[in-house]
């Protein structure tokens, strides 16, 4: 005589286990779906523009490399240059208010405490820039121009005298590469963002 098993509805633990996960997960993202149609993305935080006295790291935006006095020297003329970031006194520089020209600040190092300047009164594209002496001249103000509205915030530095912009030379992402003056195009050689350290 055979006996036979009653039929079970339950299914193995496994299979259920399994099952259950689907619907944690499709839950998950049904709820996330809803609170980007009600709420919208996560806002970013908003850009905030370098603060005036405050020491920044001055990023370049096609090389990621810093705004560099060569070989932390103090002379005036000293080459300025792009390289890599390492948080030196001579890679630390801060706006500071021109006394003549509103909207304008010269650019200074905290090593030396000397400031960026275009060699010469120079008008010309590729011209050098180097430290010298601040003397809120026109050749050492720079206005700060900001380069869309996304966060991290780049900048255009123009210079007053030639109204031209700080550059790293041929767009090099060599460590070393000369920053000179050139002529305004937005390329990324000519975009800086200021990196409070």
């Amino acid at each position: 005589m055979t006996i036979n098993k009653p039929f079970s509805t339950r299914r193995p633990f496994k299979e259920n286990l399994e099952n259950m996960n689907k619907f944690r997960v499709s839950v998950a993202a049904t709820a996330a779906l809803a609170s980007t149609v009600i709420w919208g993305p996560a806002a970013q935080a908003a850009p905030v523009a370098p603060a005036p006295e405050t020491y920044y790291e001055v990023h370049v935006q096609h090389s990621h490399l810093c705004l560099d006095v060569a070989d932390i020297r103090y002379d005036h003329s000293a080459p300025v240059l792009q390289a890599r970031c390492q948080n030196g006194r001579n890679q630390n520089w801060k706006l500071v208010q021109s006394e003549f020209r509103a909207g304008y600040f010269m650019v200074q190092v905290m090593h030396s405490k000397k400031c960026l300047d275009v060699v010469d009164f120079r008008l010309d594209h590729g011209a050098p820039v180097v430290q010298a002496d601040c003397r809120d001249t026109d050749n050492q103000q720079w206005k700060l121009e900001p380069v869309g509205n996304d966060a991290p915030l780049y900048y255009h530095l123009i210079n007053y005298n030639s109204e031209q912009c700080l550059d790293v030379q041929d767009s090099s992402v060599a460590h070393g590469a000369n920053v000179i003056q050139g002529n305004c195009w937005d390329g990324s050689n000519q975009r800086w963002q200021f990196d409070k350290k």
